[in-house]
């Protein structure tokens, strides 16, 4: 039962990335669910030339029926205990993908974190946590009240997050994701918080506005310089 990167988008022309975006999907999906998404987040290669990672969550029962479904942790217990351990297992395992992505030559300052549902949860923990300062974290469709437990590493006191919902969100009420956002600006983190009329899952406007989001942050981020030797 283990964690697994099984997809890697390399930029569409010859050169090398300069930037990386680590995509969480929910419980019960996989990595390539995305797949189709990345080309609407792709920006002009004068802005970044971006490398998609697509990790698949590790197979767990989920419910009763003991089905095992991907998730990067359980269903808190029926005495509503969280999964804590699972929890701190996935954010350290997002983060060994972080760190090799900085051994590949990204500038930590260029790469962000994409999540939806649980996977939002496990980025947004996975880059507060980290020790070098990241480009940002997009987090779609979640409950993030819990995070406002998060011991925040100086490094990113000041990440940008940008907190995604639906207005019409069956599964996680609008309400939830307003007050964890509401949570985290009170500790003193940047955070952009749009709701769109839309159930839980994407929209086509909300895939531009990441795009937008991305774009601005990658300005802001140095460009690694080349030396030959």
């Amino acid at each position: 039962m283990t964690h697994t990167l099984t997809t890697i988008l390399e930029p569409d022309s010859d050169q090398f990335a300069n930037a990386s975006v680590i995509v969480l999907h929910g419980a019960g999906g996989q990595g390539n669910d995305f797949r189709p998404l990345m080309p609407l987040l792709k920006l002009p290669a004068s802005q970044g030339l971006m490398r998609f990672l697509l990790p698949d969550a590790a197979l767990r029962p989920l419910d009763d029926s003991e089905i095992e479904r991907s998730a990067w942790y359980n269903r808190p217990d029926d005495n509503g205990k969280r999964d804590d351990t699972g929890l701190a297992i996935a954010t350290a395992w997002v983060q060994v993908l972080i760190e090799h992505e900085i051994e590949q030559d990204i500038d930590s300052r260029r790469i962000f974190l994409i999540g939806f549902q649980q996977g939002a949860e496990v980025a947004c923990r996975a880059a507060l946590t980290f020790g070098s300062r990241l480009g940002g974290v997009v987090a779609m469709s979640a409950d993030l009240t819990t995070l406002a437990t998060t011991d925040v590493n100086e490094a990113n006191r000041d990440l940008p997050l940008l907190i995604q919902h639906g207005f019409r969100d069956d599964m996680i009420a609008e309400h939830r994701a307003r007050a964890g956002a509401d949570r985290l600006k009170h500790q003193g983190l940047t955070v952009d918080y749009h709701p769109y009329d839309m159930p839980h899952g994407f929209c086509t406007t909300q895939l531009h506005d990441v795009r937008r989001w991305l774009g601005a942050r990658l300005k802001a981020a140095p460009l690694p310089v080349w030396r030959c030797f």
